[in-house]
């Protein structure tokens, strides 16, 4: 076998994700972070659904404050995954010190508004009645609709 001739989706294909789930595991969070964004990169590269689901059970099992959310984001925005950002937003808009973290939230609202240029208007009203429900002040509210 030629090396040259095989695509990096077929790689990210036959590529082994257990020593990436195993990683989650870990205390590192630099292994945790490698082991989130090679998952990120297998589900978008190869289209991988295992990956996808590896992804969503981290989220919703290890994933509770802020600082965690904002640390699962940058490490697997490569993905942009409309359903993953979905679940951020709703988190956040539960969060109200969500708004002191300025950096992070217009990095998070240029990206979701760059993910969902392709989707469905039924996919962004329900990412706009997210927002209007959010426990955020008006001015933040009034970014996220801007950056649509």
């Amino acid at each position: 076998m030629d090396i040259e001739n095989i695509s990096l989706e077929e790689i990210c294909k036959k590529v082994n994700i257990q020593p990436n789930l195993i990683d989650l595991q870990s205390n590192n969070r630099e292994k945790i972070k490698s082991a989130l964004t090679s998952l990120a990169a297998f589900a978008r590269l190869a289209n991988r659904k295992d990956s996808l689901y590896a992804l969503v059970g981290y989220y919703f099992l290890e994933v509770h404050t802020l600082e965690e959310i904002e640390f699962f984001f940058n490490a697997t925005k490569s993905l942009d995954s409309p359903d993953l950002a979905y679940f951020i937003l709703r988190d956040l808009t539960q969060k109200k010190d969500a708004s002191k973290r300025r950096i992070f939230m217009n990095d998070l609202f240029k990206y979701i508004a760059w993910i969902l240029r392709n989707t469905s208007s039924d996919k962004k009203d329900s990412f706009r009645q997210l927002v209007e429900s959010a426990q955020w002040g008006e001015k933040l509210k009034w970014k996220f609709f801007n950056e649509f």
